[in-house]
């Protein structure tokens, strides 16, 4: 097995031991809904762009007004 194949191996054992080590966490997640569940998805992205978001504005600095806020992001 060459290494690049066990460095695959390790991240999928690794992304395996989160899942059962959090599984009491997980599980009550998939009781809800599909519906639900995709409101959930659709907020964790939201989140990161906003994150991403205010991760830029705080590099910026200081802006004039709303406007250039916008026009920047």
């Amino acid at each position: 097995m060459n290494i690049k194949i066990k460095g695959e191996v390790f991240i999928l054992w690794r992304a395996v031991y989160i899942w059962i080590r959090n599984w009491s966490g997980i599980v009550p997640f998939f009781a809800f809904p599909k519906e639900i569940r995709k409101v959930i998805y659709t907020t964790n992205t939201i989140e990161s762009v906003n994150r991403q978001i205010r991760k830029i504005i705080k590099n910026k600095g200081v802006f004039p007004d709303d406007g250039s806020v916008r026009f920047f992001v």
